[in-house]
């Protein structure tokens, strides 16, 4: 269920529990931080408690589904993967805080950019105008596609999500017992207890 999730919120945004879910936790579904919220219940919170305890296992949702990006208009510039390894806002903190316009799509930045224009104010040296410098050569010859976005999948040369895929990796890593049954007590990971590794792909 997680990682058919997590393919589904990016790769059908127009979906009517999408919309829900974005028009309650934000754009991104609380997912980018991995922040859980402080109270409530029901599916979508269990799913963003997951994200860091899967994390502690080594199962990393952000690296197995890689956002290959096209025409930029569900990416979000500066808190998606989508450059490097790490969100944009991470690798420049000073270049994020100046930014005018720090909750837009990729197409929606490029589109504005990347004059100064468009940021609070000019670098003011050190750190913050070594980080713009870094910020404009990495992005310099960075050109959209007509193409939508969308998520790849390293685990098959297809490069699209399937659950055979998703469930050899999980039987590879050795976390359940007894075939398909629930997730072995020794993993650690406090999930409600119907949960089980069929649902984690199914």
């Amino acid at each position: 269920m997680v990682f058919r999730w997590w393919w589904g919120f990016y790769q059908s945004p127009d979906l009517l529990w999408i919309r829900v879910i974005k028009a309650i936790y934000g754009s991104d579904g609380a997912c980018v931080n991995f922040i859980s919220p402080t109270s409530g219940l029901g599916p979508w919170v269990g799913f963003i408690r997951m994200f860091p305890e899967l994390r502690q296992k080594d199962i990393d949702l952000y690296s197995f589904f890689p956002i290959r990006v096209g025409d930029g208009t569900i990416t979000s510039f500066w808190h998606d993967v989508w450059r490097g390894d790490v969100p944009l806002y991470s690798i420049f903190p000073r270049v994020y805080l100046l930014d005018l316009h720090r909750h837009v799509s990729i197409s929606e930045r490029l589109s504005m950019g990347l004059g100064l224009n468009a940021f609070k104010r000019n670098p003011r040296g050190g750190v913050e105008q070594e980080q713009w410098d870094n910020f404009i050569l990495l992005l310099q010859d960075f050109r959209l596609q007509s193409v939508p976005d969308k998520l790849g999948w390293v685990l098959d040369m297809s490069d699209t999500f399937s659950v055979s895929s998703a469930q050899i990796y999980l039987d590879s890593l050795m976390l359940f017992t007894g075939g398909h049954s629930r997730i072995a007590v020794w993993w650690g990971v406090n999930l409600p207890s119907q949960i089980t590794m069929d649902s984690l792909i199914n």
